[in-house]
Formats: structure tokens, sequence, C-alpha cells
């Protein structure tokens, strides 16, 4: 009987309280912040985690270093002289393996640094990738 009570008073209290009606302009004001948020999740996603100044910096620090190694295997030379010797089979040929032979003999922390910049640039790609799509 006791619940029998409980359960008249508590319908009878549900019955005295006024349900809250939204306003006339709720469905607009809730319709624009899902718009926000939908905008905002766009911008992100076109973002890139490397930004194009890094890839600037890395391909003028690529090109320099190169630069160098070309310019060390010069060492009679000046810079006022020719950096490129003339284009002939056998200097062309003699230039190619003398690159491959300073690379060869670059130290072990440069290999590092190239697989690991080699390693961030695909990471990136695939993170730029995925968000996208």
């Amino acid at each position: 009987m006791n619940n029998l009570t409980r359960d008249t008073e508590l319908g009878t209290a549900i019955k005295k309280v006024k349900l809250e009606k939204p306003g006339p302009d709720f469905t607009k004001l809730v319709m624009n912040q899902v718009h926000e948020i939908a905008a905002a999740k766009t911008t992100t996603a076109k973002m890139n985690i490397l930004d194009t100044r890094f890839w600037i910096f890395v391909t003028l620090f690529l090109a320099l270093g190169v630069f160098l190694i070309v310019l060390s295997g010069n060492s009679g030379s000046s810079l006022s002289g020719s950096v490129l010797p003339s284009l002939e089979d056998s200097a062309v040929s003699h230039g190619y393996q003398s690159l491959i032979g300073r690379l060869s003999q670059l130290p072990s922390s440069i290999a590092a640094i190239l697989i690991a910049s080699s390693a961030l640039i695909f990471i990136e790609r695939m993170v730029s990738r995925k968000r996208i799509a």
C-alpha cells in the first residue's frame, strides 16, 4: 500500500509540472553551432604537420650540402673558377665516380639525418592523407 500512495503522489506531481518549450529560434541557434563545428573540423583537416617554410629550409639545407660536396672534390680550384667541369664523357663519368666516392665517406650521422628526414616526410604524407579523407 505504501508504494501505491507514492505512485499516486508521483503521478500528481508529474501532472502539475509544466513542460518547457524551446524558443522560436532554438533550431536556428543549434544549426549555427553545428555549422561552426563542421567548419572548424574542415580547417584543421587541411593543415599540414610540417609547414611550407620547413620544406624550404630543408631544400636549402640539402642544396648547400650538395654544393659543399661538389666543391670539396675540387680542392685545387678556387670559388672564382668553374665549379662544373666541361661536359666531356670522361669528365662527367669521373665526376660521378668522385661524387659516389665522397658520399661513401660521409659520416654515419649524415646518413641518420637523411633517414630521419625521410621518415618524417613519409609520416607527414600519411597523416595529411588521413586527415583530408
